[in-house]
């Protein structure tokens, strides 16, 4: 594997970005005006909110306390346990869902769908624990499997963070994942764009990993990428133009980029208001540092 670039940057980097930032700004530079620098809130969405509760049953069920778990029953009672932390997860998020105002049917849809995804989840976990029960008992293969999460990058060299769903070792080689529950399985360029950044960040601070990839919770599918130089070197660049293009606080220097995202059959973007209503926003300090989201 390559190096990091031995480069300096000479570019004035200003505000912290991150992946959901820099992707931001190159679907639409408006958009991304309005939220990073004007600070206007987006409003809260069914896929937010989901995505939320699954990233926090998953947290909690490798934080579980495993030692009393009888080994004979040991992965029947885990599927248990993340069962319960995901009901958990969506019991504390009433009041987020309220806010949709949906109905009862349509949200009871979007529950089954969403433990649907959490079991696919544990179907893949249990592959990967196979593995090790050839050799090893079913406690240690659980300490074998179990991740690294939510673990927090920030490369103070690029002035870029986020939040790394989990990273494995398997076999050696280091594993960066990030969970999905988008309707395609499909390693977008949006999506390649913000494993490259994560794997720009591991490097900085570690090795180059080994490989990269996004599990897709509604199919139970893994997608995984060749981490190479050229992509870190890619990411690096992408990271600089950005920083580039967002010196300033005013919003002309921020253009429109209209197109299907703006409004759609179900829905539009969170500024639509703004771009096509004659909404005015109000000024804002710019935010001192910028911090993931949580998306499809």
């Amino acid at each position: 594997m390559g190096s990091p670039s031995s480069q300096t940057s000479t570019v004035t980097l200003g505000r912290v970005q991150s992946p959901s930032s820099i992707n931001t700004y190159k679907q639409c530079p408006r958009k991304y005006y309005y939220r990073y620098i004007a600070g206007l809130p987006s409003r809260p969405s069914i896929h937010l909110i989901r995505g939320k509760v699954v990233h926090t049953a998953l947290e909690k069920f490798f934080d579980a306390d495993v030692t009393n778990i009888p080994e004979k029953n040991f992965f029947f009672t885990l599927k248990v346990v993340l069962n319960e932390r995901f009901k958990e997860a969506w019991r504390a998020a009433a009041n987020d869902f309220a806010e949709l105002e949906l109905s009862e049917e349509r949200l009871q849809g979007y529950y089954d769908e969403t433990k649907q995804m959490i079991n696919n989840y544990f179907s893949y976990f249990l592959e990967k624990s196979n593995y090790f029960l050839r050799f090893m008992r079913p406690h240690e293969a659980w300490a074998a499997v179990k991740p690294q999460r939510e673990m927090h990058f920030e490369s103070k060299l690029h002035r870029v963070h986020g939040y790394i769903d989990a990273i494995h070792d398997e076999a050696g080689k280091t594993l960066i994942l990030d969970y999905k529950t988008s309707r395609r399985s499909v390693l977008t360029e949006e999506y390649k764009l913000q494993l490259s950044i994560y794997a720009m960040m591991y490097q900085e601070q570690y090795h180059t990993p080994d490989l990269v990839g996004i599990y897709f919770l509604r199919d139970g599918k893994e997608v995984l990428l060749d981490v190479t130089q050229e992509l870190i070197d890619a990411a690096r660049s992408e990271v600089e133009a950005v920083h580039i293009a967002t010196q300033t606080n005013e919003e002309n220097d921020y253009p429109m980029r209209p197109g299907p995202l703006c409004k759609w059959a179900t829905g539009q973007c969170d500024f639509y208001e703004y771009c096509f209503l004659g909404k005015k926003a109000e000024k804002r300090e710019p935010e001192k540092e910028l911090f993931i989201e949580l998306s499809e």
